[in-house]
């Protein structure tokens, strides 16, 4: 199980302890409550965020068109989540900015 999934099932779980917890009962109960369900959030995500992370393969782009009909592309991570949306323009201008290892070698 990776860190993102068990970081889902955490937040579900707090989510219905939370909502639980502001149904019928006393303010003592929920003021502890939420203090605990606060700390152990709190400490999900420094783990998460002191977790090890594997290399990211090469992000790659998915086409879309915006309601205005310009083109996009959707960043993916290694993963297939969106990273970012992009202009096709933007992209376009930062794909011609970077230079090629062939390039930079035949500059030097």
């Amino acid at each position: 199980m990776g860190t993102a999934t068990s970081g889902n099932i955490f937040n579900l779980v707090s989510g219905a302890a939370l909502g639980a917890l502001g149904f019928g009962t006393s303010g003592t109960t929920q003021k502890v409550g939420v203090s605990i369900v606060s700390v152990l959030n709190a400490v999900m995500g420094i783990l998460g965020l002191t977790g090890g992370r594997k290399q990211m393969a090469k992000a790659r782009r998915t086409t879309h068109r915006s309601s205005s009909g310009k083109k996009l592309y959707a960043v993916r991570d290694s993963k297939g989540r969106f990273k970012d949306i992009q202009t096709y323009k933007r992209a376009h201008r930062m794909d011609l900015k970077k230079k090629s290892k062939a390039e930079k070698a035949k500059k030097k």
